[in-house]
């Protein structure tokens, strides 16, 4: 998901974040991931529950934080 940034810091990524996982609500577990450098990203999905899981080097520049947040209403 990206929010222009134009339209950041207003909370729209946690309510796309949020309306995401109730569509998907039949999930037992959400996993999502993002550049290690995208902190506001990280702290967005850390503060709604996401916990780091798994790392991925792509190459000495990019590297992948995988997130899950377990489902506590749905499957």
């Amino acid at each position: 998901m990206i929010v222009k940034p134009d339209y950041q810091n207003q909370g729209i990524g946690k309510l796309l974040l949020t309306k995401i996982e109730k569509l998907f609500d039949n999930c037992s577990i959400y996993e999502l991931f993002t550049g290690y450098k995208s902190e506001k990203n990280l702290a967005i999905y850390r503060k709604s529950g996401y916990q780091d899981c798994k790392e991925e080097l792509i190459n000495e520049n990019l590297k992948l934080i995988y997130l899950q947040k377990k489902n506590n209403t749905g499957a």
